[in-house]
């Protein structure tokens, strides 16, 4: 990795940047943090644009709409870099799953965009010249599908790992000194060499993609990759993983330009979540206060001496259903209640009174064995054990 250069051309040497450590999170806070976890979509993405300081108008354009996510940095006079980079991310997100899934495929697709922008662009701007550079990626749900650049918007992959993130670059900068041509008079060695609206894409580089569950993709102009190395936006996406995608999106094209970018900043991060999203022990914790839960409102419940109870197992049912309902919305959120309350009925049969009731099913009880006598209204719950059963109750006359 070379030094990332500063604003007066200097090189800064990566080994002096400094990243605070994550301070330890509270109970409370790792609570709230796996919940929002668990809420997560499968492809989850946020981005930031900023106008850089050299330019009248952003002529960058993000599209982060499934499948596609990309960025495009437009060059030329006026709107003329606005329109090509917009322009071009809206013939690539009609391009059809059939064509996307494939790199051949879609290589050929991207090579008929070249043209297609240009004429659209002389329609739109005539007289005018322009071109933008792309770099995307089409993601299916499972997280497969492929990634494309042309020019010198870079694509990282981001792996989560204990104390450091891993960070590889998927795409190579086609500028004319990593293409070994001649840069045109004016021109520098690192100005990119391929773009697309001017019949200068060539064969766009596409390839195919398999993100796993809890790895990211960030796709950027070079507006934030000249001006921050790779080390230290995965140490910053590491720093803001918990904060929500465009809030870490921001802070990275902050980033830049604290260190002193001057030219349009684009930055898309997407990231594949899990399908149960938060960690295992979140799953524990909640089950656990489930048990304890029914546990509670079982123990609350429990009948005085000498009554009897003539419910069926709805009381059951209703009981187990309040327990973990109060417990659950207490502690976490209403939302895990009712996916545990939910699949409680399913499983002990039966409901309240009312219900039983309105379904036509027998209230009355039969009469009791033992010495004191029950009503209906006074009923207390039976607990179950092997030596206790529930009262059955009578069938209805025959008609």
């Amino acid at each position: 990795m070379t030094p990332a250069s500063g604003p007066d051309g200097s090189a800064t040497p990566l080994r002096q940047q400094r990243v605070e450590p994550v301070p330890p999170s509270t109970p409370l806070q790792w609570l709230r943090q796996q919940w929002r976890l668990a809420r997560r979509p499968r492809i989850e993405s946020g981005w930031a644009s900023v106008c850089g300081a050299g330019h009248a108008r952003n002529q960058d354009a993000v599209l982060a709409a499934a499948p596609l996510f990309a960025v495009a940095d437009g060059v030329g006079g006026g709107s003329a870099g606005e329109l090509a980079s917009s322009q071009l991310l809206a013939w690539c997100r009609d391009v059809q799953p059939s064509a996307w899934r494939r790199p051949d495929t879609l290589a050929a697709k991207l090579r008929q965009a070249d043209s297609a922008l240009a004429d659209a662009l002389r329609r739109l701007n005539p007289g005018g010249r322009s071109a933008t550079t792309f770099a995307g990626a089409w993601l299916g749900p499972d997280g497969r599908g492929c990634i494309a650049h042309i020019g010198d918007s870079r694509i990282l992959q981001l792996r989560p790992r204990r104390g450091e993130w891993q960070c590889s670059a998927m795409t190579v900068d086609q500028t004319y000194a990593n293409l070994g041509e001649t840069p045109p008079a004016g021109g520098q060695p690192d100005d990119p060499a391929r773009m697309v609206g001017v019949g200068a894409a060539g064969d766009p580089a596409v390839a195919r993609l398999r993100l796993r569950e809890n790895e990211w993709l960030l796709l950027c102009s070079d507006g934030l990759h000249r001006f921050v190395p790779a080390p230290l936006l995965a140490a910053r996406c590491r720093l803001g993983a918990g904060s929500a995608l465009q809030t870490l999106a921001q802070d990275l094209a902050q980033t830049a330009l604290a260190r002193g970018s001057r030219d349009d900043i684009s930055v898309l991060l997407v990231r594949r979540n899990p399908v149960a999203g938060a960690r295992a022990a979140f799953w524990l914790a909640a089950a656990a206060v489930a048990v304890a839960a029914v546990i509670a409102a079982v123990a609350t419940r429990a009948p005085a001496p000498g009554r009897a109870d003539v419910g069926n197992a709805g009381g059951i049912t209703g009981d187990i259903t309040e327990g973990i309902t109060g417990s659950i919305t207490g502690g976490i959120t209403g939302g895990i209640t009712g996916s545990i309350t939910g699949g409680i009925p399913g499983n002990i049969p039966g409901g309240n009174s009312s219900d039983n009731s309105a379904a036509g099913a027998p209230t009355t009880a039969p009469a009791p064995t033992s010495a004191a006598p029950a009503s209906a209204s006074s009923a207390s719950l039976l607990p179950l054990s092997s030596t206790t059963q529930p009262p059955t109750l009578p069938l209805p006359p025959r008609r």
